[in-house]
């Protein structure tokens, strides 16, 4: 019977040691055995259900555009001194109420843009645009 020996290695070895790789795997199972106990407790934390909450505001008023660029207040059409007053003794009640801009969608951008700035030099921090979905095409100015 002939023997044969191995071949000797001469150049680098081809094989990849796995021996680490196969280590750190154990250390990981080890650290996820460890932690699934401590993931399992429970802490019980009570979260809102959406009946009580935040009270919406008391009053909430429209400042407006008509198509004649008319400003209105609550549907009633006023100047710029009555709206400023207008907005100055609602920012003076105890709740700040929120003033929703609706401008008329034929309104004139420069109608609107100056109520706006309005309603920004008055100090009102609770303002909403209102009825955005009638604004996604623009009429144009014949």
């Amino acid at each position: 019977m002939p023997f044969t020996t191995a071949p000797s290695h001469d150049g680098p070895m081809k094989d990849l040691n796995i021996t680490p790789f196969i280590d750190v795997l154990l250390v990981l199972l080890v650290l996820l055995i460890m932690t699934i106990p401590i993931m399992t407790n429970v802490t019980e934390v009570e979260l809102p259900n959406g009946d009580g909450g935040l009270e919406p505001d008391p009053v909430i008023n429209v400042v407006g555009l008509t198509p004649g660029d008319q400003m209105l207040w609550n549907g009633e059409p006023v100047d710029k001194p009555t709206l400023e007053s207008s907005i100055a003794r609602a920012l003076a009640l105890p709740t700040e109420p929120v003033l929703r801009f609706s401008p008329d969608p034929a309104a004139s951008y420069n109608a609107s843009a100056k109520t706006i700035l309005v309603i920004k030099d008055s100090g009102s921090k609770k303002f909403a645009f209102d009825r955005l979905h009638e604004h996604k095409t623009f009429a144009r100015a014949e």
